[in-house]
């Protein structure tokens, strides 16, 4: 009697012993995972070749972006909610990447000129969605707030947008469609501009 109880006590502190370092285990930190960083830098450039004859010049004015629009990649699911992926970050802030990308496009790919003077017609932009879009699909959402004026009058004022479907769940495909939303935008944006400048 006393061999057969003392076998079923060591069987049950095995259990136990082993279902407790389970749970303790359990309980030890993963491996830290890593940060990964994006870029949504556009491809090179197409030069112009020469600026437009053009009745009126440009300056880049303000470029800003929305307060939750910082290195953080961010997922919405619908026009209120919002959210930030742990792991993924942009290699910069987005706003950066808008405003690289007007400069760029408008004064060397479109031959927009460029002057500094009170007689030009000024641009504000303001970044106002760089996310993947999760509501109907899959997609990289991008809209930007544009503003032109000349001294105080408004020439021009919108809000342009561009969808563009992302393939995978993966975070370098997303942050391709991104800065392939954020090109269209922008080059949609140029047409209006230089319709506005002649």
């Amino acid at each position: 009697m006393h061999n057969s109880t003392t076998r079923v006590l060591f069987l049950i502190a095995i259990v136990a012993s082993s279902a407790l370092s389970g749970c303790l285990g359990s309980l030890r930190p993963d491996a830290p995972q890593s940060i990964h960083y994006y870029s949504a830098a556009p491809d090179a450039f197409v030069e112009g070749g020469s600026t437009l004859d053009l009745s009126a010049t440009l300056r880049l004015g303000r470029v800003r972006a929305a307060d939750h629009l910082t290195n953080r990649m961010v997922w919405r699911v619908s026009d209120v909610e919002y959210g930030f992926y742990e792991l993924a970050r942009w290699t910069e802030a987005p706003r950066e990447y808008l405003e690289r990308t007007l400069s760029k496009t408008l004064f060397q790919t479109r031959g927009i000129p460029e002057s500094l003077g009170p007689e030009a017609l000024v641009l504000d932009a303001k970044l106002v969605g760089f996310e993947e879009d999760l509501s109907d699909g899959r997609h990289a959402r991008v809209a930007v707030a544009f503003h032109l004026q000349r001294g105080g009058a408004v020439l021009w004022t919108a809000t342009l947008e561009s969808l563009v479907p992302i393939a995978s769940n993966d975070r370098a495909q997303a942050a391709a469609a991104i800065r392939g939303a954020l090109t269209d935008v922008v080059a949609r944006a140029s047409e209006i501009i230089i319709g506005r400048l002649e």
